[in-house]
């Protein structure tokens, strides 16, 4: 009697033990990795990178002998939400957006329709925000179709895994989405989003293999795209922003023929403003830390070498910003 009471107790038990009632099987499931969108002919276009898991995990036999297959998917249509729904349907397998990583989006997605856009990918209930935000003048497909080097997964892209890369060369800081929406409603700031280009310095088997770097950003204010800047037009950008990591400055003075070439890391700026004569005067004092990777010139002049390319710079970008009528050093988030 006992016996048949323990056996009853725990047939009884089994009833509130979890289950996984709602597992996915990997290969019953497509899992997208990159959500791409594009502007053409009063049309959205979105392209859909798919992730191959084969390619992420570690497996017994080492790194892989053989490229990584990338896979990706379009859908077209008169809203973004019905250009995905299109590319869903094409859809061999169920599609899976819980990992994705990165949104890039071409110039034409940023300057037309870009308030809906960014409300779907908020709502979207599987979006996930934490991935990171690019733009995009070159072609999207191209980019979607980089070869990553040594036959590594894609998720050792640049539009995947920026954080790497920056910490050892930073102009332009990566952007999540989630920042790049909190910082787009704010009207005090002007938003910075990174640009993707496809650069020509990689080649695999005597060919070229093209792969995606920052170059320049696409700059918003007030909830609105303003325009692309070059790299060179934002030089001062990186001292005034706060993750800074790591960046490369180099001094060169023609008449004395003196280069130097620095480091600059932990970066820590501060800007202050103050009221004269009823106009808003602005002091940015900078604190970092330098190496001294080459030089021709003297010791002694270090110090000054540098702050003066520094002030140079920032005083550079904020020329341009005025130029253009848009705050690139955020001296509006001081007031």
């Amino acid at each position: 009697m006992k016996t048949r009471l323990v056996y009853f107790s725990l047939i009884c038990l089994t009833i509130f033990l979890t289950g996984c009632w709602d597992q996915k099987i990997i290969q019953d499931v497509y899992y997208v990795g990159t959500i791409g969108v594009d502007y053409k002919d009063n049309k959205f276009e979105t392209y859909l990178q798919l992730l191959d898991f084969s390619t992420v995990a570690k497996t017994e036999q080492g790194k892989p002998t053989e490229k990584a297959p990338i896979w990706i998917v379009t859908g077209s249509g008169s809203t973004l939400f019905d250009a995905i729904r299109e590319a869903k349907e094409a859809s061999q397998q169920p599609i899976v957006f819980s990992h994705v990583s990165s949104y890039i989006l071409t110039e034409a997605a940023l300057s037309n329709h870009f308030n809906d856009t960014l409300d779907l990918i908020r709502r979207y209930p599987d979006f996930r925000l934490s991935g990171w935000i690019f733009g995009t003048k070159d072609d999207l497909l191209g980019i979607l179709n980089a070869a990553p080097v040594l036959n590594n997964s894609p998720l050792t892209l640049i539009e995947h895994t920026p954080q790497g890369i920056t910490k050892q060369f930073n102009r332009i800081p990566p952007l999540m989405a989630l920042d790049f929406m909190r910082e787009y409603r704010d009207k005090a700031r002007t938003v910075v989003l990174p640009n993707l280009s496809l650069g020509q310095s990689w080649y695999s088997g005597g060919k070229p293999n093209p792969l995606p770097f920052i170059d320049g950003a696409f700059l918003f204010q007030n909830k609105k795209y303003q325009d692309w800047f070059s790299d060179e037009s934002l030089i001062g950008y990186r001292w005034i922003v706060p993750n800074t990591k790591r960046s490369l400055l180099k001094v060169t003075n023609s008449e004395k023929n003196t280069t130097l070439e620095v480091a600059i890391w932990k970066v820590k700026p501060k800007i202050i403003m103050n009221m004269k004569q009823g106009s808003p005067e602005f002091d940015i004092h900078i604190e970092g830390k330098a190496t001294i990777l080459n030089s021709l010139a003297k010791k002694k002049n270090y110090k000054r070498l540098i702050q003066n390319e520094i002030k140079n710079e920032i005083q550079s970008t904020f020329n341009n910003g005025i130029e253009n009528g848009i705050d690139i050093l955020q001296l509006e988030n001081t007031i």
